[in-house]
Formats: C-alpha cells, sequence, structure tokens
C-alpha cells in the first residue's frame, strides 16, 4: 500500500511538472490594463515573466507579437496563487508570429504572464494587455430580470 501511494506520488509530480510551465524568468516588471511593451527574448533570458493586478470576471486579452524574424512567441497565465489560468503557444501554426489569450479572470489578486518562444528562438517581441471589466447586472422590474450592462460599451 506504501508502494501504491508513494508511486502516485512521484507520478503527480512528474505531471506537475511537466505541464506546469516553469516560472524561472527574468522579470518584465509590471504590466497595466492598455499598455504596451517591448522587452527582449535572449538565450540568457529565454523568458520574461510580467505581473499585472486584476479583479474577479475581468476579462483579459494578453497579446505578443515578435519583433525578430523567425520568433514565435509563446504566452502563458498565472493566477494568484501560481495556477496555470491558460497556456498559448500556437504550436499548430507557427508561422503567425504572434500569441494571444482572451481569459476571463476568476479570482481578484497578482496575476503573471509569462512570455517565451517556440524552438529557442530569440529577439524582441511587443506585448499588449487589455482588459474589460465584469459585467454589472441591474434588476430592471419587480420580477427579478436583470440586464447586462458591459462597462465601455454604448
Amino acid at each position: 500500500m506504501r508502494y501504491i501511494r508513494t508511486l502516485w506520488g512521484l507520478v503527480i509530480l512528474v505531471l506537475t511538472l511537466t505541464l506546469v510551465p516553469s516560472i524561472s524568468a527574468q522579470p518584465g516588471g509590471l504590466i497595466t490594463y492598455g499598455s504596451t511593451l517591448t522587452a527582449e527574448i535572449s538565450a540568457a533570458a529565454p523568458q520574461t515573466l510580467f505581473s499585472f493586478s486584476g479583479q474577479a470576471g475581468d476579462l483579459v486579452t494578453v497579446y505578443a507579437i515578435g519583433n525578430s524574424t523567425g520568433l514565435q512567441p509563446t504566452l502563458t497565465l498565472l493566477g494568484p496563487t501560481g495556477q496555470l489560468g491558460f497556456n498559448n503557444g500556437d504550436r499548430l501554426s507557427p508561422v503567425s508570429g504572434d500569441a494571444r489569450i482572451t481569459y476571463r479572470l476568476q479570482q481578484p489578486g497578482q496575476y503573471n504572464i509569462v512570455v517565451g518562444a517556440l524552438n529557442g528562438a530569440m529577439g524582441t517581441y511587443t506585448i499588449t494587455l487589455q482588459s474589460q471589466p465584469a459585467a454589472v447586472a441591474t434588476p430592471l422590474g419587480p420580477e427579478g430580470a436583470t440586464a447586462t450592462f458591459q462597462p465601455g460599451s454604448p
């Protein structure tokens, strides 16, 4: 029985290390909603970590485009507790030169974006972070019907 528990523990550890990306990345700093930054991927720093603060319900779009020939960015979004929120490596269409994540945040807190590149490519890239705040429900009448209002929309 002890052998089986140990084996399952090893299986879970291997799966965790395989499926959850390493966040040993150079710090890219703070990125805020509406910001566009340029950074570099190099042999010494193959990943960059950006942080932002988000609220539950925010619809976040992260977009990275390779500025250097052959640079295919990858994006990983990590939640406040380090859990994997979303990963986009564009592995099925590596000729596009960009990566995008659109994700509704599940909880408030500090989120991290890890930018890397496919096939060890190096060069500069541009990253943009955009957000739409959570929708607000407004009661319309005594029947309890509600309308959803998206701030910033007509």
